[in-house]
């Protein structure tokens, strides 16, 4: 059955909407593949020290901080939200393409706009998959495998052609490329249904489950920073494997998020949403500590052996996540909800993240960095038995023929008054 271009498809249903959404994923994360594994030695090629590149990555996460909110805003209450993405999309590669051509000062000034336009464009990018999926909340990672999927493109392209034949500074501009191209995407997602109007309200915040997700992905994208910033930096001072070998290692992480989001959906319908965001908290707390005892032994293999565990925190633990986020959010706010909340954690600890990490590689080293980091990630998995998140022991995927809906907060219990004393 053919679909129009602003017609609410079915779940799953392959049509224009959900085809452009499954193509900007996939151009996204291939800019996300190209960017991030280079970035930080990129930097410190440029003869940067590990505290000045982690303010680099302070700053570009800062932007991006202000960036979620403002656009996230403007995507719910201006009803502009393929136009916001689509603009989003148009300024990141921009930014990206002049990004090798720069030094000092305006360096530094576009990896601070590059942040405020780029780190929008995922939790924007998920609302939009949520309202195509009405409720069916367990079939997103269908459309984040064509994001993995761009990432191993990404470094294939980055080992195979670009590196050996433009170097290092050559990533940029084709990721500049790829984001210039996504920017048509966008004008044939879903439109949000008028009916989705509503005044602005911050009463969600009072929902404890959304605080304590939010919290539990704070600890853990503080602790990742130890590798999304430092991992090539990492690759190069104690292996001295080639630049193609920073986007393997990636590769390999993502290959085998690519697995376990083709077995998400099962798996959500099959185990308690809390049970898989602790499987993915810890794999992600044992890679780190897998990673601290790999420099003891010196051995690549056991190097990319840990890269392994990458698909299990971010196949998993994400499609949990959001998912979970998901259903306690009214769908007027779907957009405001998953970007505040992706900026309270996700970016904050990323933020806090790269400033400390800069300085703790500076005095003491990157096994130290990656065994704090290991520590971190287990207190955010810890959260999970302080019973912040209710609703979380059961799985996340609704039953069939069952209204989608939300979960409805979970209602306050009344303190009984002391008797007072005679």
């Amino acid at each position: 059955m053919k679909t129009g271009r602003h017609e609410r498809l079915a779940p799953g249903q392959p049509g224009t909407a959900g085809r452009a959404l499954g193509g900007f994923y996939f151009l996204l994360f291939t800019s996300f593949g190209l960017f991030a594994p280079y970035i930080g030695l990129f930097l410190s090629r440029r003869g940067w020290r590990g505290q000045e590149v982690g303010l680099a990555l302070f700053t570009l996460t800062a932007t991006g901080f202000l960036g979620q909110f403002v656009f996230a805003f403007l995507a719910d209450h201006a009803h502009r939200k393929r136009t916001i993405i689509s603009l989003l999309a148009l300024a990141s590669g921009l930014a990206g393409t002049l990004l090798f051509l720069a030094r000092g000062s305006l360096l530094f000034g576009l990896l601070a706009l590059l942040g405020l336009v780029h780190r929008p464009l995922v939790p924007l990018t998920d609302s939009a998959v949520f309202d195509l999926l009405d409720g069916q909340r367990e079939k997103y990672s269908r459309f984040r495998l064509f994001g993995s999927t761009g990432f191993i493109f990404a470094s294939a392209v980055a080992s195979l052609l670009v590196l050996p034949r433009l170097g290092l500074a050559g990533v940029f501009p084709v990721f500049g490329l790829t984001l210039l191209l996504a920017a048509v995407l966008p004008a044939w997602f879903e439109r949000p249904a008028a009916a989705s109007r509503a005044p602005f309200s911050l009463a969600w915040l009072a929902d404890r489950r959304i605080r304590g997700l939010a919290l539990l992905m704070f600890l853990l994208e503080f602790a990742s920073t130890a590798v999304q910033g430092y991992l090539g930096i990492y690759m190069d001072r104690f292996y001295a494997l080639p630049d193609g070998a920073v986007s393997l290692a990636w590769a390999i992480g993502v290959a085998s998020e690519l697995v376990l989001l083709v077995a998400a959906p099962r798996l959500l319908r099959r185990y308690s949403t809390r049970a898989l965001l602790g499987a993915g908290g810890g794999a992600a707390a044992l890679r780190y500590v897998f990673l601290s005892t790999t420099l003891a032994t010196g051995s690549p293999r056991l190097f990319f052996v840990s890269q392994l565990l990458h698909g299990v925190y971010y196949g998993i633990f994400f499609a949990a996540a959001l998912g979970y986020l998901d259903a306690c959010s009214p769908g007027h706010l779907r957009a405001s909800i998953q970007a505040t909340v992706h900026a309270l954690s996700t970016l904050a600890g990323l933020l806090l993240g790269y400033l400390v990490n800069g300085w703790v590689l500076d005095a003491f080293g990157l096994q130290c960095l990656f065994a704090l980091s290991g520590l971190f990630a287990l207190a955010g998995v810890s959260l999970l038995f302080t019973g912040l998140l209710e609703d979380a022991e059961r799985p996340l995927a609704r039953p069939r023929g069952s209204s989608p809906g939300v979960i409805a907060p979970p209602r306050p219990t009344r303190r009984r008054r002391p008797r007072p004393c005679a």
